[in-house]
């Protein structure tokens, strides 16, 4: 009987939707930031919104998905198995709360809105929105250096087991 060295198909398409709509997020916000003033502006940041709308959802679905899946540990080292268990409880927070952060951000900015919670306001919201999706992007980097480093360097299955196609006898 052979080991499982890859994830099953549900969890490697909701980690590659999560890839392409945070993709989609940052192309569309960076877009927003050239045409802000204009019409092309708003349909960039209503497509942002949706797609942190699309984010948080599937994310929601991925830890619900995450619970009923085995985690496989092909990684031998065991430091760099806490490390990764760390990064990525950090990666599905920040998955959560950036859209929500974004959402408070809009919440706080409607008109007659002029509320200050706790001394917390609008712009206390998007900072923390726009200074933790920084904080995402870096971990995202680390976390794909790291799956680079283990295909390319240790020459182990951890790249592979997420690959968006199933990997045979790798």
């Amino acid at each position: 009987m052979h080991a499982q060295i890859c994830y099953d198909f549900k969890t490697r398409a909701f980690h590659w939707l999560t890839v392409l709509l945070f993709v989609a997020a940052i192309v569309l916000v960076k877009l927003y930031e050239h045409f802000e003033d204009d019409d092309v502006g708003l349909l960039l940041i209503i497509g942002h919104k949706a797609m942190g709308a699309a984010i948080l959802f599937v994310s929601i679905l991925r830890l619900i998905n995450s619970k009923s899946i085995t985690k496989l540990n092909l990684a031998a080292n065991g430091f760099l198995n806490q490390l990764a268990t760390v990064v990525h409880k950090v990666l599905y927070l920040l998955l959560i709360a950036v859209p929500v952060l974004g959402v408070l951000s809009q919440v706080f900015d409607l008109p007659g809105f002029d509320v200050i919670f706790y001394g917390l306001d609008e712009d206390f919201f998007e900072d923390a929105h726009e200074n933790f999706a920084k904080l995402f992007i870096m971990l995202v980097a680390l976390h794909s250096m790291a799956a680079l480093f283990h295909g390319f360097i240790k020459k182990d299955k951890v790249l592979y087991s997420m690959l968006p196609i199933k990997s045979l006898d790798r």
